[in-house]
């Protein structure tokens, strides 16, 4: 099981035991246990009320065994070293795009190189957090996967 932590605006630090399989994941603020959850009952939002009146919601956001990652707030806010669903699906995006840049760098012809740069530059836009770049990224993949279609 590993231990990740997460401070609390006032001051205290929540504790969730991870297991590294499956199994339950045990939550506790400075030692005082709050309850316990299956990885699966943690797919969706679970809401704990707090001793102070407020609100901990927690949420598995990626579920792969070791590289688990919590949407964790209190009152709606995010705390320090959480990540929200927000993030990791542009995470997963950016890798996505540069996983097909990749693949498209390693062809000859001018199609994949353009196809290359372009992906490049999208997950560039991404990460910069450009308005725009998340609809253009959509339409990029729809596109890119009718031409992929329309072509073989």
């Amino acid at each position: 099981m590993s231990t990740r932590r997460y401070p609390l605006p006032d001051g205290r630090q929540l504790e969730i035991d991870d297991p590294a399989m499956e199994g339950r994941a045990h939550f506790s603020i400075d030692g005082e246990t709050l309850g316990q959850n299956t990885i699966d009952e943690l797919r969706t939002m679970q809401t704990i009320a707090l001793r102070d009146g407020s609100t901990l919601t927690i949420q598995v956001v990626n579920t792969l065994p070791f590289f688990r990652s919590y949407d964790v707030r209190v009152d709606g806010a995010l705390l320090r070293g959480a990540t929200s669903k927000e993030v990791f699906a542009r995470r997963v995006t950016i890798g996505t795009l540069l996983l097909v840049a990749c693949g498209d760098f390693a062809s000859i012809d001018f199609y994949h190189l353009a196809m290359g740069v372009g992906a490049s530059a999208l997950a560039f836009l991404l990460w910069r957090r450009w308005d725009r770049a998340e609809g253009w990224a959509k339409r990029f993949v729809r596109w890119r996967e009718f031409v992929r279609i329309e072509t073989h």
